[in-house]
């Protein structure tokens, strides 16, 4: 595999990432997208196990997921994102306000403020539930949730019916019963909420509320809410992340400076 000289490559897990990071990164950095976090890691580790290879100067970077709460470990070249996945880190950096701002209406969500606090504590409180399923089931059976969605058991005041989430992720295989799967999540261990709320699912919890209290703003999805999640997230936010501190310390350890955009 023939490279330039001063070649760089940063495998990442998919396209939304190349999205994210694209803006971010310069200079002779060429990213790549890997089709999944697992096939990133096995990309990496074929590269490091092959001697020719071994030239080639390539980072991955990938979402923590509950890597903090398995113990599962990385390639030295693979680091990950803090604490859990890239669309938590976006909306911690409060660029969910200019999505309340496109989306939202300005009376409903002072008047939600007002009686329930900050939207993104809503939020939270809401994704909770679906985040400690998903960390129960990487302790357990470990089966593709990709079913188990919030929109899912969604109702018309922002609520969201927990006994049926429980029973979908019993029957999708997660645990024999609801309640050895409420046992499993009652001795999960005290963390930030935010290590355990899958970030799209927070995303599709927010959709819930500007299709609602917070709007209503029919036909919200996603795919709407994430460009301009990342579009709020500013450089000297990234700066502030896990992602760039470890990539940065990555690329001091190979001797190369860091592929920061020729703007900043």
């Amino acid at each position: 595999m023939a490279t330039e000289p001063k070649s760089i490559f940063w495998l990442l897990e998919g396209v939304t990432d190349i999205k994210f990071f694209k803006p971010k990164v310069s200079g002779h950095t060429t990213l790549i997208e890997c089709n999944g976090k697992y096939k990133l890691i096995e990309i990496v580790k074929r590269i490091n196990s092959i001697k020719s290879l071994q030239h080639i100067r390539v980072m991955g970077i990938v979402d923590n997921d509950y890597d903090w709460l398995t113990g599962y470990l990385l390639p030295d070249n693979v680091i990950s994102t803090e604490p859990r996945d890239l669309e938590g880190v976006l909306l911690r950096a409060n660029c969910i306000e200019n999505v309340l701002a496109e989306y939202g209406n300005v009376n409903a969500i002072a008047q939600f403020k007002m009686m329930n606090g900050s939207v993104i504590d809503a939020v939270l409180n809401r994704a909770m539930i679906f985040g400690k399923i998903r960390a129960a089931n990487s302790l357990t059976s470990k089966v593709k949730l990709k079913e188990l969605k919030p929109i899912q058991f969604f109702k018309k005041n922002w609520t969201y019916d927990e006994d049926a989430v429980l029973a979908r992720a019993v029957q999708l295989g997660v645990c024999n019963t609801v309640e050895d799967l409420k046992l499993v999540i009652e001795n999960l261990p005290d963390a930030p909420p935010w290590h355990y709320v899958r970030g799209h699912d927070a995303v599709d919890v927010l959709c819930g509320g500007l299709a609602s209290v917070l709007g209503p703003s029919k036909g919200i999805c996603a795919a709407q809410i994430e460009p301009i999640l990342r579009q709020s997230f500013s450089y000297q936010d990234y700066l502030k992340t896990e992602i760039y501190s470890s990539s940065k310390a990555w690329h001091e350890r190979q001797g190369l400076d860091y592929p920061c955009p020729a703007a900043v």
